[in-house]
């Protein structure tokens, strides 16, 4: 813009009265029309109304053109009528009258005899904070300047009733939307699985790259930053110690900021829609765990030292002052003792929850939240808890720090956990943190392999064997002395899991009143426990007296008919033979019998 134009502020003290009788007619007429406009918001659209209402301000000025500027990356003319007359404006002049919040009067532009109003507008609307009405005419005076603010404010009140009433629809379209998650929420069976669908419909719906929704036992501000994160809203408490939030990856962030969301209706939404739904799938999965725990409920059966000393050590351990680390190899039965340990408790099995460290990432909220459950006596199971990885390791170390802060004394919450390998062995391997294997070695148990523990072997093949023919509907059968025998001297790599797998095929293996070796060692498929003097026997050794082992109980299982004895082994006749000349099975003749 040529710089010979004329320019002059308004005083900001200045009141915008009408010059005379003649304008305060005008401004009456004026507010009659706008108001009759108003009445038409349902049938018209924002930019139809808009128009309309700059076309009414023309006309009652007696201006060449008015047009609405707004500013986004540039200054663009957002509406306007006599487009001819509103030839290009520097920005400058914009950017100044925002800056001073001052209307400003330009004289000799665009041709001698015309002037030019810059209004900026000043309101409790956000959206009104970067508009500037700018009025051109060749009748447009300095003199003019209280008549003219005062059309300003008409207008202004004009321009806040259409955007309230966007705004209005918008919350409706909002709503609308929001309730349709509803329908979809039906299908989730897991407090992860519902909090994970929020966290997706949300970031469609406001185009976030990227949001998320987790449990948090922090105070924290409405708003507030944590790394690149930005915490858009909290919930109310959902227990005593927790509630949950909404973040959002602000660097990532897509169509809509923070500032654009309509926090008001989302609030409404989640508060009195998402949050009591959330606690109903709380309650569900907690009862869902005790009926979990209520049908895999086995009593501690065994008559070793370990056994003994978790019946005799009970009343100390489940006070749960510390966490309750439990090592042993797989199969040995840290489970079933954390169990039995868990539901010695004062309150009912519906406070066990259980969760595997592999899948912990995945199912970190439920963990979390059952973690900062304020409610006595509440036991909590983490499985292979050697198999954290660094993230969740550092993330649990984390979370017991903050309950540790929490609580003075101890949390009500009493967690076990349990590994297969030795958590020392893999502090200094560097697998393991040192801080989250100090909290765990406080109060620690190991568990023996099965072998050692041979008091333990007989009470549980008994147990399991009822346990099974029971389930199956048959009468149970009796260990015989033999087989009590190889169940002792067998060394039980698989520990109770495979004794229990064991027991559990002779349901559908078809065996008499009287469970007999041979039907036990052909079951097992494994040769029998080495005597002390053969520990050391060679590979080729072992596998030759498993061989002869094997078929000496097959023919026993056959009662002598070898051709029976070739069938169990899936062998041919020929080929049976020739394997016991090879391995030098002495009784062979004398336990041969004609077909």
């Amino acid at each position: 813009m040529p710089k010979r134009a004329h320019t002059h502020w308004s005083k900001s003290s200045m009141e915008p009265v009408p010059g005379d009788m003649a304008d305060a007619a005008m401004l009456l007429e004026l507010n009659r029309e706008l108001t009759e406009l108003l009445s038409e918001l349902v049938d018209r659209t924002d930019s139809e109304l808009l128009h309309e209402c700059l076309t009414i301000l023309q006309r009652h000025l007696g201006v060449q053109a008015v047009g609405l500027y707004d500013f986004d990356s540039e200054w663009k003319l957002t509406e306007g009528v006599g487009g001819r007359s509103l030839v290009r404006l520097a920005a400058d002049y914009f950017e100044e009258v925002l800056e001073r919040n001052q209307t400003l009067y330009l004289s000799d532009e665009p041709a001698q005899g015309w002037g030019q109003y810059l209004l900026p507008f000043s309101s409790a609307e956000d959206r009104l904070d970067s508009i500037v009405l700018r009025l051109v005419g060749r009748k447009l005076l300095l003199e003019d300047l209280p008549t003219i603010e005062a059309v300003r404010d008409l207008f202004s009140a004009f321009l806040q009733l259409v955007i309230r009433n966007q705004q209005k629809h918008q919350q409706l379209d909002l709503r609308l939307e929001l309730e349709k998650y509803a329908h979809d929420w039906s299908t989730a069976s897991t407090v992860s699985q519902l909090l994970e669908m929020l966290a997706d419909q949300l970031q469609k719906t406001f185009e976030f790259n990227h949001l998320r929704v987790e449990f948090d036992s922090e105070d924290s501000t409405q708003v507030d930053k944590h790394d690149e994160w930005e915490v858009l809203w909290r919930s109310p408490a959902i227990s005593e110690n927790s509630s949950f939030r909404l973040k959002i990856d602000l660097p990532a962030s897509g169509g809509q900021t923070p500032g654009q969301m309509d926090w008001k209706v989302l609030d409404v939404f989640l508060t009195h829609q998402f949050i009591p739904l959330l606690k109903d799938f709380q309650k569900k999965d907690l009862e869902q765990r005790a009926l979990k725990q209520q049908q895999d409920c086995r009593p501690l059966i065994g008559n070793s030292d370990t056994i003994s000393f978790v019946h005799n050590e009970a009343s100390s351990l489940i006070k749960g002052e510390y966490p309750l680390w439990i090592s042993g190899p797989p199969g040995v039965g840290k489970r079933a003792i954390a169990l039995h340990l868990a539901r010695m408790r004062e309150v009912s099995q519906s406070l066990i929850s259980e969760f595997e460290a592999s899948n912990l990432e995945q199912n970190w909220t439920s963990f979390s939240e059952v973690l900062n459950l304020s409610i006595s006596s509440q036991s909590l199971l983490l499985r292979n808890v050697d198999r954290l990885s660094e993230v969740m390791q550092s993330q649990l170390v984390e979370q017991l720090k903050t309950i540790e802060n929490q609580f003075q004394s101890h949390n009500p919450c009493w967690l076990i956990v349990m590994s297969t390998s030795d958590l020392n062995k893999e502090v200094a391997a560097g697998n393991f943190r040192e801080d989250l294997f100090r909290r765990f070695s406080l109060c620690a148990m190991h568990i023996p392999p099965l072998r050692q523990r041979t008091d333990d072997i007989l009470p549980l093949a008994e147990y399991f064997l009822r346990e099974s023919f029971q389930n199956s509907g048959k009468k149970t059968p009796e260990l015989s002395a033999d087989a009590c025998e190889l169940l002792l001297q067998y060394r039980w790599p698989g520990n109770a899991a495979e004794l229990r797998s064991v027991i559990q095929r002779l349901t559908w293996q078809g065996v008499g009143p009287v469970v007999a070796s041979a039907d036990l060692f052909i079951e097992l498929q494994v040769p029998q426990k080495l005597d002390s003097e053969s520990e050391d026997a060679t590979l080729a050794d072992a596998t030759l007296e498993f061989q002869r082992a094997y078929i000496r109980a097959a023919i026993s299982k056959s009662e002598g008919n070898m051709t029976e004895a070739a069938k169990l082994l899936g062998l041919h006749r020929t080929n049976f033979y020739r394997k016991i000349n090879q391995l030098r099975i002495g009784d062979a003749e004398e336990t041969q019998q004609e077909d």
